[in-house]
């Protein structure tokens, strides 16, 4: 009998005594092994039922994996680690699926989880029965899959007041995470008394200011000049120093995945606002010359009024209709004042240094701090009943006749009532805002009230409603019969 030497993978075989020559017998030992394969894919986030803050968001991810084996055996048993930044276990998953070929597993990123590389590690180990003296239990592992992370903070919000630079702060692992596709911004106000027409007003999109990649974490600054000093369609100037939000809404593909980032927070600004005016309305000019009529403003900037301001005072005629194309008839300024009172002297004379007619005017007052550009305004509000007029442009002096209603006794004359159109006019007012309530009076030759009419109760003949207290900005006629 032959004996055998082990010598290396492939075997040498003596001749036997009795033959003749020499050759060799040889056969081939293969090792096996087993390997795998692993990947992780974003699917979706939990935000923990705050939607407006990303950074406490639970992100879902699913970790692929696959097993082959040479010989065609399952793995006996296996698990996935996951290793934070310092090379730290973070979490292990056990328990997984070990036959071959592909599995899916979820992860659940904890919201407390920084920013950094996190790295999903999968391991499985075949021990089954050796078939030769030196075998050993075989271990496969993957070198490992990025999971992607992002954080937002914003970093610019409060004091300042105007045209406000608000900068987003956007930390995102490379590996997973692609470009950002879009930045936009919003504005809400949290003011008791809501001043804004709009809940939340867009203010645009963002420009990259700076982007920096270390230790495989991208940090990208997005910046926004935010106008917190905003006016109404009439120019009337809607700041306010009381609490706003700052939303802002990112868009990052996520392993091919567009994912939105959304996320909200308070700002308080400190902008100029004119908090009391006297007179509040208008101003009655009586035609006194050598007298001067004061205008005095209050304003507030939350203590920064030591800041330099400009002001301009603006003097309108409220006998002019059409308040879209209003010149002032006198315009008074001051520069470079601080302080939290200001007053104005107006002496009733125009532009050009003559008296204007004794009458009452509206008027208009803008301050503005150059230093951070903020800017506030107040316009006198009023309410005024013009004359309506013909269809030349003529005023309507005279009650037109409509009929009579005879009583049903036509051949008695002295109970008829003679009807009239008694008035035809036109209602306007600075802030657009109906009149609550209204009469018209009959008055005879020695100016005595011969009766009188709720406006509210009349019907217009031209409109078909009871309208007459309606302010149109377009200026319609109200006939009351």
């Amino acid at each position: 009998m032959r004996e055998r030497h082990r010598v290396s993978p492939v075997f040498y075989v003596p001749k036997p005594s009795e033959c003749q020559g020499t050759y060799t017998d040889s056969i081939t030992y293969r090792s096996k092994y087993l390997s795998t394969n692993i990947s992780v894919s974003y699917v979706s986030t939990d935000d923990n039922n705050t939607p407006a803050n990303p950074n406490d968001d639970t992100d879902n991810y699913n970790i692929n994996y696959t097993i082959t084996d040479s010989k065609g055996r399952d793995a006996s048993t296996g698990y996935i680690t996951i290793y934070g930044p310092d090379g730290s276990t973070v979490q292990t998953i056990s328990s997984i699926d070990v036959s071959l070929g592909s599995h899916s597993t979820t992860y659940q990123m904890p919201a407390s989880t920084t920013i950094g590389k996190y790295t999903a590690v999968l391991f499985a180990l075949d021990n089954d029965a050796v078939e030769y003296r030196d075998h050993q239990p075989r271990w496969a592992y993957e070198s490992g899959a990025v999971i992607p992370i992002t954080r937002l903070s914003l970093l610019s919000l409060t004091e300042t007041g105007g045209i406000i630079p608000v900068k987003l702060r956007i930390q995102k692992v490379n590996g997973g995470i692609g470009p950002i596709t879009s930045i936009t911004m919003k504005e809400k106000e949290d003011a008791a008394i809501p001043i804004h027409t709009s809940d939340w007003i867009e203010n645009g999109g963002a420009t990259l200011e700076s982007s920096n990649t270390e230790d495989g974490i991208t940090t990208e600054i997005w910046k926004w000049n935010w106008n917190s000093a905003t006016r109404d369609s009439m120019g009337q100037s809607l700041v306010h120093n009381e609490n706003h939000k700052i939303q802002t809404k990112t868009t990052i593909r996520v392993n091919g995945t567009l994912v939105d980032r959304i996320l909200e927070e308070d700002a308080t600004v400190n902008n100029l606002v004119i908090t009391n005016v006297i007179p509040e309305t208008i101003i009655n000019w009586k035609g006194e010359e050598g007298t001067t009529v004061p205008i005095t403003a209050t304003l507030t900037d939350n203590a920064l009024l030591t800041r330099p301001m400009n002001l301009t005072l603006k003097i309108y005629n409220t006998k002019d209709d059409n308040r879209t194309t209003w010149l002032p008839v006198r315009t008074m300024t001051k520069t470079n004042v601080t302080g939290g009172q200001q007053t104005f002297h107006w002496d009733g004379k125009n532009n050009n240094g003559d008296y204007v007619e004794p009458w009452t005017y509206t008027f208009e007052i803008e301050a503005a701090q150059p230093q951070d550009y903020d800017w506030t305004n107040y316009r006198s509000p009023y309410l005024r009943i013009t004359r309506a007029t013909d269809t030349e442009g003529n005023a309507i002096n005279e009650a037109e006749y409509a009929g009579y209603d005879d009583n049903d006794t036509p051949e008695d004359e002295t109970d008829d009532n003679y009807e009239y159109y008694i008035r035809f006019y036109t209602l306007t007012d600075s802030l657009n805002t109906d009149a609550s309530e209204g009469q018209i009076e009959l008055v005879g030759p020695q100016f005595t009230t011969l009766g009188t009419w709720s406006i509210s109760s009349l019907e217009c003949l031209e409109h078909k409603a009871s309208d007459g207290l309606h302010d149109e900005f377009t200026i319609l006629q109200y006939i009351l019969a």
